[in-house]
């Protein structure tokens, strides 16, 4: 299946034309990786062909994931707002090698290289497909921009990403049918991490898992000090 051919199925289940597209990769201090996919278009375009907006994701989501590609990933959030609706998809890889499977990945790009000498992992796509960004008067499906949001638990030593966001060691690239390259690169230092964001990252993904904890061990506290009291007072009498 060409590469082309694949990027309009996912888009033609998911969505009908003008399709956005948000990419958000994390790749942590293992090379465990994490890929979000968030996905949406314009309510009046919808509206065309469905009655329901509230069933779209869902609708959507089941078709696809009926393909095997797709197999393992979760329909994570819906997204509802007053002008667009959609979803946002999810997948994990427990290394790079794995990584190569991604549906995004080869569908945009051709292939991509793993090197690592020492400390350092470089990382970089090749073969950018630009025809995927097809206009609408070309074809009935047609994407947008793609926003590739990598976000790294160590540092990056070097990369040509658009834009970054310290704060989150995020790197940015916009790609589109005016990409020159389209090429995605970085090299990331195994040895050096960025604590602030992997507890962060922490914290975020366990949440849930953490209130619960706390709200155990607090209700566990309250309980010992209620009876540490009963007894207390039992005593004095």
């Amino acid at each position: 299946m060409s590469r082309n051919l694949k990027l309009l199925i996912i888009i033609s289940l998911i969505f009908i034309t003008g399709c956005s597209t948000k990419y958000d990769l994390t790749i942590d201090s293992d090379l465990n990786l994490k890929e979000t996919v968030t996905l949406y278009e314009n309510n009046k375009t919808l509206e065309v062909y469905n009655n329901n907006l509230k069933l779209v994701p869902d609708q959507k989501f089941s078709q696809y994931k009926e393909m095997s590609t797709f197999k393992n990933y979760k329909l994570i959030k819906k997204i509802f707002e007053k002008d667009k609706t959609g979803g946002v998809i999810q997948t994990k890889f427990s290394s790079l090698e794995k990584y190569r499977d991604s549906f995004v990945l080869t569908t945009i790009f051709e292939d991509i290289q793993f090197l690592e000498y020492g400390n350092i992992v470089n990382i970089q796509t090749s073969g950018y497909n630009p025809s995927i960004f097809v206009s609408e008067e070309d074809f009935e499906f047609f994407m947008e921009d793609i926003e590739v949001n990598i976000k790294f638990h160590n540092d990056v030593v070097e990369n040509n990403a658009q834009k970054y966001d310290e704060k989150t060691n995020t790197y940015t690239w916009i790609l589109n049918q005016d990409s020159k390259s389209g090429n995605i690169m970085f090299s990331i230092d195994k040895s050096k991490k960025r604590y602030d964001i992997i507890i962060k990252d922490f914290i975020n993904d366990n949440l849930f898992s953490i209130i619960g904890i706390g709200t155990l061990l607090t209700i566990t506290l309250l309980i010992t000090i209620v009876m540490y009291r009963k007894n207390k007072n039992s005593i004095s009498i």
